[in-house]
């Protein structure tokens, strides 16, 4: 008898693959309870490897020359690994107490076959803590990333401004129309403004892109 919460496992492979295992079976009620806890175990596994894939989609993602926002993705496989570590490690005790024989029923040989599950139970739990860090270091390292692309988004926004600034700043001064400017009387004033006003924003454009500002 088992007892589940929610959708479980099918069990019935586990039941074929038992019965043609004729040297477990002989271990009685222990040859089941081995087949169940090994089947638990190995969906466990399975459950690690899709993890890793979807880690691996996150890091590829952060990591890549465009702009995402991997966020929300990072916030969600995290809380689905820790869902398996609340379910993987109450099992490290039971499958440790099987595995030395220190529980009624099961005698050495019966304790060989607790012990591959438990090699395989550590395997799950080195996986998911060794993803947890990984996600921890990919969301530092978006963190780290957003801000970077902030900084450059931020240096075009003020080297833009101060292409607009000059030629305003050039204009405004010669708006002000005092009696006592030169270039106001003068023939070619205009075009020498105008001339000022492009060369002066070229100039800081040539400046701003050889720099990485634009």
């Amino acid at each position: 008898m088992t007892v589940r919460h929610g959708e479980g496992i099918n069990l019935a492979t586990s039941r074929r693959d038992l019965e043609q295992r004729a040297q477990v079976l002989e271990h009685g009620p222990m040859a089941v309870m081995y087949a169940i806890c090994d089947r638990v175990v190995d969906e466990y596994e399975r459950v690690g490897a899709a993890l890793e894939e979807d880690v691996d989609e996150v890091e590829e993602s952060v990591f890549s020359p465009t702009r995402t926002n991997d966020s929300a993705r990072i916030y969600t496989l995290k809380r689905e690994i820790a869902e398996v570590r609340r379910a993987v490690m109450p099992l490290r005790e039971p499958m440790r107490r099987f595995a030395t024989g220190q529980m009624d029923g099961v005698d050495e040989e019966t304790a060989t076959y607790f012990r591959d599950v438990v090699d395989h139970l550590h395997r799950v739990v080195e996986v998911v803590d060794n993803l947890d860090g990984l996600l921890s270091t990919a969301f530092d390292a978006h963190l780290a990333s957003i801000s970077v692309q902030q900084n450059d988004d931020m240096r075009k926004i003020s080297a833009g401004a101060a292409l607009v600034v000059v030629p305003t700043l050039i204009a405004g001064i010669y708006g002000m129309n005092f009696d006592h400017m030169p270039e106001l009387h003068w023939a070619y004033g205009y075009p020498f403004a105008m001339a000022l006003m492009i060369g002066v924003s070229a100039a800081l454009f040539a400046l701003f892109k050889k720099s990485g500002w634009l």
